[in-house]
């Protein structure tokens, strides 16, 4: 089906939970408190990210939608303990890879030119999964991952905000040992046009931690 024509769809109540084309969910239905009004996504700049509240060991998973604006955006989401120690990100790097976990070349995942585009991507026990093709990563630090930090959503945690990321993202979903922590949905408080991500399974809602403010649509 081509949705290039595609002004508006109306959906009517209880009938449907999800639109999808060719695997990808291109709409989902999801209830938010009534203050809060749901967006596709949240795109930053380069000076907003996020703080998910959860420090990762290894046991964790976590799932990204995620749209890079910029070629080698940097850090999409994750945290680190230092440059290049125990690492858990969705990372861009350099020359067209992310990197999970390892020290040095041990933990980058080659990828061609997925610079610019919307993709998926999955970290979980040293498989890197991007746009459902699973990779084996072998890297020593990801089977004993001792994390200092909190994730953070458009950056890497090392201590605070570094390699801050322009791109959009769609959801973020985050799992410790096997059971869901973190469900994100981008949304905006009505009362003042805030936005940020809603998570549905501690109920609460995240906003910018940097300078500046989140784009949305």
């Amino acid at each position: 089906m081509d949705f290039a024509a595609v002004t508006s769809i109306v959906i009517p109540e209880g009938a449907v939970s999800s639109i999808s084309c060719a695997g990808k969910i291109l709409w989902q239905k999801i209830r938010l408190p009534e203050e809060y009004q749901q967006v596709m996504y949240l795109e930053s700049t380069g000076t907003e990210y996020i703080n998910t509240g959860f420090t990762p060991n290894e046991n964790s998973k976590m799932y990204l939608d995620f749209y890079p604006t910029v070629k080698q955006s940097k850090c999409y989401a994750g945290c680190r303990n230092n440059d290049t120690y125990a690492k858990f990100t969705i990372n861009s790097g350099k020359s067209n890879r992310l990197q999970y976990g390892g020290l040095g070349e041990s933990g980058n995942v080659e990828l061609g030119d997925h610079t610019v585009g919307r993709h998926t991507v999955s970290i979980e026990k040293g498989v890197f999964t991007y746009d459902g093709v699973e990779t084996v990563v072998t890297a020593e630090e990801i089977e004993t991952l001792n994390a200092l930090y909190t994730v953070y959503l458009f950056a890497c945690n090392t201590k605070g905000p570094t390699l801050q990321a322009s791109c959009r993202i769609y959801s973020c979903k985050i799992w410790d040992d096997g059971i869901m922590i973190r469900d994100f949905v981008p949304c905006v408080r009505k009362s003042d046009n805030k936005p940020g991500m809603y998570d549905l399974v501690n109920k609460g809602f995240r906003t910018n931690a940097g300078s500046g403010e989140f784009l949305y649509a």
